[in-house]
């Protein structure tokens, strides 16, 4: 799942790749550009990746900066204001990568991106629970990858 940077010195476009890089933490100071940043990765994997192949945990304890995002269909569930709620979205991601591990190993698979391949062939359906039960099934049957953007982690941890 490759995703847009910004340029480098030279004026090149630099990407980035989450499968290489699957935890990213955007630092700076006031004015710096973290908020583009963050919505630049936003846009250029809401563009890249259909509902049904991402799914996406967005927390935004100021309430300001994803809410543009707030009726998008690739939202697990609405985004998180909440330090409460933002515990409950991240024990439930602990929990759905503990399962998924489990289904790759049980399938001798490392990626999501094999296992997708794999059950494609089959034509077997997978359901996706979100933190309040509610389940939603996968025509495909693929199994969507799950990405959690936190804005200003450090005002959850000043109120929670």
């Amino acid at each position: 799942m490759s995703f847009g940077i910004g340029k480098d010195i030279s004026g090149q476009v630099v990407v980035g790749e989450l499968g290489k890089m699957p935890h990213l933490l955007i630092a700076g100071q006031t004015g710096s550009g973290k908020s583009v940043m963050i919505n630049t990765l936003l846009c250029s994997l809401l563009y890249r990746n259909s509902p049904s192949d991402m799914k996406l945990i967005l927390v935004d304890p100021k309430q300001v900066e994803m809410a543009p995002y707030a009726d998008i269909p690739h939202l697990l569930t609405p985004v998180i204001n909440e330090p409460e709620k933002t515990i409950s979205a991240l024990k439930w991601a602990g929990n759905e990568m503990e399962r998924r591990y489990k289904l790759l190993a049980g399938e001798k698979i490392r990626n999501i991106k094999e296992y997708n391949k794999r059950l494609q062939s089959r034509a077997k359906k997978i359901a996706i629970a979100d933190e309040n039960g509610n389940v939603q099934e996968h025509e495909d049957g693929s199994m969507p990858y799950i990405v959690i953007v936190v804005d200003e982690m450090s005002d959850l941890h000043d109120d929670g």
